[in-house]
């Protein structure tokens, strides 16, 4: 993974989980999609109409909420996920 990711932001998160402001996203909580697996990434984007979308796909009830987050840990670029196998939404 890569920690030198060269778009500075702002980055959204898009769910229908409330958080709180200031709350740290972590990985290891149920996915907000399919089976609701436990997730191992915390997904963010600098498109906010992707994290719409996120919080538009989302299970649960309520509304979709759109949080513009900061990353504090490493990043990877969507063309290293899908090296990794890993399907993600741009």
């Amino acid at each position: 993974m890569s920690s030198g990711a060269k778009d500075p932001g702002p980055f959204y998160h898009g769910t229908k989980a409330d958080s709180e402001p200031g709350e740290l996203l972590k990985p290891g909580h149920s996915s907000n999609y399919g089976e609701r697996t436990r997730a191992n990434y915390v997904y963010l984007t600098a498109n906010p109409d992707a994290a719409i979308l996120g919080a538009e796909l989302g299970l649960g009830e309520g509304p979709g909420r759109i949080y513009r987050v900061e990353p504090t840990g490493m990043r990877s670029h969507l063309e290293e996920l899908k090296r990794q196998g890993i399907e993600a939404i741009n």
